[in-house]
């Protein structure tokens, strides 16, 4: 089995993420590989695997009681 490396923790210090609070997500593709569609003539086309991420994202608050989704945008990458 291959050993991941170590990463840092980006968290804040001392900051309760159970707390009511908005968050702000950013996930990048390694590489920037556009998994989740292409962008044609200023519109986001979902691929099959972006149509996977919006589904798991917008069933989130189904899976957790006390959570609500703002807005959201999928990017290729």
């Amino acid at each position: 089995m291959r050993q991941l490396p170590e990463r840092k923790s980006i968290r804040l210090q001392g900051w309760d993420y159970g707390s009511n609070a908005s968050y702000f997500i950013t996930i990048c593709t390694r590489g920037k590989y556009q998994y989740f569609g292409e962008i044609k003539d200023g519109v986001m086309y979902l691929s099959d695997l972006g149509i996977i991420a919006r589904t798991c994202w917008q069933d989130i608050p189904q899976h957790f009681q006390y959570t609500s989704l703002d807005s959201f945008i999928i990017m290729p990458d």
